[in-house]
């Protein structure tokens, strides 16, 4: 868009006399005018023919997405690399590794209509369920957070989860026990509480530690704990950390969707969704007015926010401590059989007797639930037991995984996208629980009578323990790495599972344990 205007400079027919080396000069300044062309141009694909746009504007523009964490090329966030050539960055291009695809990108996860990074490489305006969308205006709304979330930390250009306060970890924390007040920002209403200082003791026990390190673990196989400055790479340097698996936008050290956060599904939202009240409004960055509301670039708020979607209970928050750990809808009881009868288990030194062969979910392993079903959606997880989901569950190495691993998301059937997402929750609790730079809790090992010695051994001799029983024993290390393989009739083989344990000691000694 252009304008022609004419420009007035009205001097009042002023006249200035200037002395200069003994003499006088006389200026006149009389009315003038002049004409100019104001010109606006939306960024955007070159027309057919046109040369592309090129200007310090589209060169603004690239820095701004790049450090929001947008990437032009490869791999959305942290897996893409930033266009090499800065000449480049200042030409608006479409297509992969430029500054085209970082808009269409952006777009993407922020307006819900959106279905693929290259439906919107541009600059755009729409309406949507009465809402209205511009990429000026969600831009903006993401800078100004930026901004703000800069200037009170910008002496720390890689933001490590070792940075934030003691302040701001409390702040997480007393989420679990209902109360979510964001550091340097809004405090909203209470909620129930759920992963409480009592619950923590019963886990804690077997290795010494703070609820808030729980999200500290997450944040660490998330985001490798950094919320910004990802990489050593100086282009990384302040540089938010969004999610390089996925196109959805995942900030920071809580990793949430940011169609939660500030886009479809937040509260100035544009999805029905959203109109309807199925949203998380706890988290939500704006409200339905666009008034700021939670800043997910600051480093503490976006923490809290983390626990928030963990714990609260509305619309479409994560939920899944809360599902664990007030509402039961995770607490399952595993039952043995007739033959194979579970008589206890072992978390490190700590070993705790089954009574009558059945065992309930406690909250160690309600908290491995818990944990897991973040990354994969609150209803991964039922009232299936977790030792039941051990013994049965598809393991990560399985064939079947891999295979399901192979077929793009969208071309899975249900069954598949159910058997893959529970595995994939339960490898994402289990190694948030145990891996070394995480919580590293021992894993747990259960013990099942598997049968009795017979009278003799296979070379006929008296079996000196003849008549007494038998264990074995199979847990979350064995589940995640089989300690063997299988060998399948038509070639190649399988790791093994909890049955194959059971076979393995039932022919040999040397796999039996003492009951």
């Amino acid at each position: 868009m252009s304008v022609d205007v004419e420009v007035t400079y009205d001097f009042r027919n002023r006249v200035v006399e200037i002395p200069m080396d003994g003499n006088v000069f006389t200026v006149d300044f009389p009315e003038r005018k002049e004409q100019f062309r104001i010109a606006n141009r939306v960024i955007g694909p070159a027309a057919d023919g046109e040369e592309p746009l090129q200007g310090s504007d589209v060169a603004m523009l690239e820095q701004m997405l790049w450090q929001l964490g947008v990437s032009p090329g490869g791999g959305p966030g942290v897996a893409g690399r930033r266009i090499p050539n800065e000449s480049q960055r200042e030409i608006f291009e479409v297509g992969n590794g430029t500054v085209g695809k970082m808009l269409g990108r952006f777009n993407y996860f922020s307006h819900t209509p959106v279905t693929r990074t290259t439906d919107h490489q541009a600059m755009v305006s729409l309406i949507h369920n009465g809402r209205a969308y511009n990429t000026i205006d969600e831009l903006q709304k993401h800078w100004l957070h930026y901004l703000e979330a800069y200037g009170i930390f910008s002496d720390i250009q890689r933001y490590n989860f070792s940075d934030l306060s003691q302040a701001d970890k409390d702040a997480a924390e007393a989420v679990f026990d209902g109360v979510i007040h964001y550091p340097r920002g809004v405090e909203l209403d209470d909620i129930e509480p759920t992963y409480t200082v009592a619950l923590h003791q019963q886990v804690s026990r077997y290795r010494n530690f703070q609820r808030v390190d729980i999200l500290r673990a997450m944040a660490e196989q998330e985001s490798n704990g950094r919320h910004w400055g990802y990489s050593a790479r100086l282009d990384d340097v302040f540089r938010l950390t969004v999610g390089g698996a996925d196109e959805a936008g995942s900030t920071g050290f809580n990793q949430i969707q940011n169609k939660y956060a500030y886009g479809g599904l937040s509260l100035d939202g544009t999805s029905a969704a959203a109109s309807r009240g199925r949203i998380c409004g706890a988290v939500s960055a704006y409200d339905q007015d666009g008034v700021s509301r939670v800043n997910h670039y600051d480093p503490g708020q976006n923490l809290v926010a983390k626990a928030v979607w963990l714990a609260a209970a509305e619309g479409n928050c994560g939920r899944s401590f809360r599902s664990a750990f007030n509402n039961d809808s995770y607490t399952g009881t595993y039952r043995s059989g007739d033959t194979l009868v579970l008589l206890s288990y072992s978390t490190g030194e700590v070993a705790e007797a089954v009574a009558g062969g059945n065992h309930t979910d406690d909250t160690y392993e309600l908290l491995a639930k818990a944990i897991g079903a973040y990354n994969q959606g609150a209803g991964i997880f039922n009232q299936t037991s977790w030792l039941e989901l051990i013994t049965s569950q598809m393991t990560p190495g399985s064939n079947e995984y891999q295979e399901i691993m192979a077929i793009p998301y969208r071309e899975r059937s249900p069954r598949q996208q159910r058997l893959f997402g529970r595995t994939t929750a339960m490898r994402y609790g289990i190694r948030v629980m145990h891996d070394n730079d995480k919580l590293n809790l021992p894993y747990r090992t259960y013990k099942w009578r598997g049968g009795v010695y017979p009278d003799r051994n296979s070379d006929g001799t008296p079996n000196p323990r003849a008549g007494q029983f038998w264990c074995f024993e199979y847990g979350e290390r064995d589940w995640m790495n089989p300690a063997f393989n299988i060998n399948l009739r038509g070639g190649g083989v399988r790791p093994a599972r909890w049955n194959d344990y059971f076979v393995r000691a039932s022919g040999s000694d040397e796999h039996k344990v003492e009951c």
